[in-house]
């Protein structure tokens, strides 16, 4: 039975598009400052940008952000009331919580068959 080879190892690994920050993709104008001279060859760098760039803590009800999770959670506990649910609007350049904790999974590592 052959064994199966990362498809990262070898040469196949110079023939791969280099990866890039999706809201770069989406508006490279917006996002200037995410297209790097030297691009993602591997995607947890691109997951490692996404939260080191693109990862604000915020209110899930009103979308406000904050410094640090400190002020969240006083947000939480003394504003219930005031805090008004407000949907996403377009162009919104960061990720929620639940793509936050997608992100933090590891990728399957993807596979070939040695011939």
């Amino acid at each position: 039975m052959p064994r199966a080879k990362k498809l990262a190892d070898g040469p196949c690994r110079l023939a791969l598009k280099p990866l890039a920050c999706p809201y770069w993709k989406l508006d490279p104008v917006r996002f200037r400052c995410c297209a790097k001279l030297d691009k993602f060859r591997e995607i947890k760098q691109v997951k490692q940008h996404l939260h080191r760039s693109h990862s604000d803590i915020y209110c899930e009800k009103c979308k406000v952000t904050f410094g640090d999770e400190g002020e969240h959670e006083q947000h939480l506990r003394h504003s219930p009331r005031e805090c008004v649910f407000t949907p996403w609007v377009t162009g919104v350049h960061t990720i929620t919580n639940s793509q936050k904790t997608q992100l933090s999974k590891k990728s399957a590592a993807t596979t070939v068959s040695e011939q």
